[in-house]
């Protein structure tokens, strides 16, 4: 993805290519999510036991794990759409960043708890400034082509793949710390903090990751919400012009107009006439405007004056909906860079009421506007040249444009995009129950059909799963769906999966041998890795090709949402669904939470077999310069 935004800057179009440092930056914000939203699945089993005290009751303990780790999410639900509303406008960077500022401070306190009541508020209010993942997802769609989402989304789904490794490893491997290593290990003495706080420095760790992905977004990321960076570009231009016209390297007609006391005026000062002018400030751009004959010899009518004339446009472009340089402009209709003179006209009446209905006014150079324009693309390829319709043409002349826009059907009401949405909150519903049940059937002692397995012993299965999950995440997987598509390998991921959902709990048939039952585990757990990143990899994909440009960020906050709202009520179905296994005590009741998954995962199978892509939503071929017809 480039950076956007400086004067040197390639026109905003979505590119064929990923920069490095960047996706660097989004996988370790993608991969630190992971970590906070699972680090709790290792460690949560084991907090209940210790708030619960000796002896607990293993139905509840499993009914209050599900819970706690179903608030973060539950959060997010409340909160993923309004966060995606507020990216459409703010832009995705400031959005990713909170998250990760966020995470960074309540993990920590999350490592404190004393208490289920704590431990729970905490997860939820973490949820609730998280939205790492539908801006990341957003980001992508806003710069990349089809076929390079594919690659990057496998990128993406390799470092959620190794969040979600690495939060049990982490929760594993750290918790306990006196008891794991000892009285040498530090603040391990009698009464100190790890000794009183045990799950405390797995989350130290989850915070310090938190804390390095914060810089990464701030120093490295850029802004890709399409709408900024076209302003950004234009005031780019702006001053890339007016440099060379500083420079001499403007023609004639040019330097006459840029020139004091020339045929243009300069109303960069707000002074009475006659009165001594201040020097200007360094890095200043002078707004000056051009008066514009009454009568042109070249006009069709009298009073008509062609658009040529007029060297220097003084336009309003859509600003913020809300905060910063808007606010100042609506309380001071008046701003140091009106043209003098202008204010009794109709069109100081309408400068008026622009300024006061939240639009930011720019003065450039229309030579500067039109130059490139026909190279821009914005979003999924719509002309730059559309989008600066308004900076070029009239104040009235854009209301055709407009009312066609008004016109154009909601994303909301888009029937494939609600499907596609629909099939994406299955996919996150149905395997988020897995990763919520392994480690519950894994933790089970043996004579109640689990395992057995203590926390670092799980977390050699976990690990092993997720080194398979990451290798085709960025091997294989963007070539499988470059070669057959996201819909086909989408549909194939599931029909996979429905079998491998049993062979996990078929590893208890092993579990006689511990190294075997291990095997059995980390195999079943590879394979399901692999066919689920498939399936969700494709969904995403699905998602970004049909959503409108515009909403991307609507789109994926709503994605998000319906997501998290799974990823809430998974947890908790999870462990209610184990728990009312361990009550049967029936033959083969550890099979009954993943057989539901795997009944789940046909009607989902059965869901995509109704979904039709357009012709033009994922093209054999993607046109130069990245833009999708």
């Amino acid at each position: 993805m480039p950076a956007y935004g400086d004067a040197g800057d390639k026109p905003n179009e979505r590119e064929d290519t990923i920069n490095p440092a960047q996706m660097f930056a989004i996988c370790l914000s993608v991969c630190t999510e992971g970590v906070q939203i699972t680090i709790p699945y290792v460690i949560g089993v084991y907090m209940i036991r210790s708030f619960e005290g000796p002896s607990p009751d293993e139905s509840r303990v499993g009914r209050l794990t599900g819970t706690l780790t179903s608030c973060f999410c539950a959060a997010q639900f409340l909160t993923a759409y309004c966060w995606g509303l507020a990216s459409d406008q703010i832009g995705r960077k400031k959005l990713v960043l909170m998250s990760n500022l966020s995470s960074t401070v309540f993990s920590v306190f999350f490592g404190l708890s004393n208490s289920y009541w704590w431990a729970a508020s905490v997860r939820f209010a973490q949820g609730f400034f998280n939205c790492v993942f539908g801006n990341v997802r957003a980001m992508v769609a806003d710069s990349l082509i089809p076929d390079t989402q594919a690659t990057a989304l496998g990128f993406i789904s390799m470092s959620w793949g190794l969040g979600a490794v690495l939060g049990p490893v982490l929760g594993g491997a750290f918790a306990f710390p006196c008891d794991s290593y000892g009285n040498w290990f530090p603040l391990c003495g009698e009464g100190q903090l790890f000794r009183r706080r045990e799950f405390l420095l797995p989350c130290l760790v989850a915070s310090s990751l938190s804390l390095l992905a914060s810089a990464s977004s701030a120093l490295v990321l850029p802004e890709t919400l399409p709408r900024l960076v076209a302003v950004r570009q234009a005031r780019a231009r702006a001053r890339s012009w007016s440099r060379r016209l500083a420079a001499g390297g403007a023609g004639a007609e040019e330097q006459k107009l840029g020139a004091p006391g020339g045929n243009g005026e300069d109303v960069s000062s707000s002074k009475a006439p006659g009165s001594p002018q201040s020097p200007p400030a360094a890095g200043v751009l002078p707004i000056r405007t051009a008066p514009i004959p009454p009568v042109s010899p070249y006009a069709a009518n009298a009073g008509e004056t062609p658009r040529d004339a007029r060297p220097w446009l003084d336009r309003f472009y859509p600003g913020p909906a809300f905060g910063g340089s808007t606010a100042g402009l609506a309380a001071n209709p008046n701003p140091v860079h009106e043209a003098r003179g202008a204010s009794a006209s109709p069109r100081a009446a309408s400068l008026g009421s622009a300024h006061s209905s939240g639009m930011e006014r720019m003065v450039l150079p229309q030579a500067m506007l039109q130059e490139g324009l026909g190279r821009l693309s914005y979003g999924r390829g719509s002309p730059a040249a559309d989008l600066t319709a308004p900076l070029l043409e009239g104040g009235g002349e854009g209301k055709e444009e407009e009312g066609s826009r008004d016109a154009e059907q909601p994303w909301y009401r888009n029937g494939l995009l609600l499907l596609l949405v629909a099939g994406y909150g299955l996919v996150a519903f149905l395997f988020n129950i897995i990763d919520e049940v392994t480690p519950l059937f894994a933790a089970t002692p043996v004579s109640k059909g689990g395992l057995g397995f203590t926390s670092s012993e799980l977390s050699v299965p976990l690990a092993a799963g997720g080194a398979v999950l990451m290798v085709w995440a960025v091997t294989g997987y963007p070539w499988v769906q470059r070669r057959f598509g996201p819909l086909p390998v989408c549909r194939s991921g599931l029909l996979a999966a429905i079998p491998l959902s049993l062979a996990i709990p078929a590893s208890s048939y092993a579990a006689a041998s511990k190294s075997g039952a291990m095997v059995a585990l980390t195999a079943a757990m590879g394979l399901r890795n692999l066919a689920g990143q498939n399936a969700f990899s494709s969904s995403m994909i699905m998602i970004n090709l049909v959503a409108p440009a515009t909403a991307m960020g609507a789109v994926n906050g709503a994605a998000q949402t319906l997501a998290a709202f799974v990823r809430a009520v998974g947890p908790a179905l999870g462990g209610l669904s184990w728990a009312l296994s361990l009550r049967l005590a029936v033959p083969g009741h550890q099979f009954l939470a993943f057989a539901c998954v795997s009944a789940g995962l046909v009607a989902t199978r059965l869901l995509y077999g109704f979904v039709r892509l357009p012709g033009n939503a994922y093209p054999a071929k993607i046109p130069p310069g990245g833009a999708v017809e």
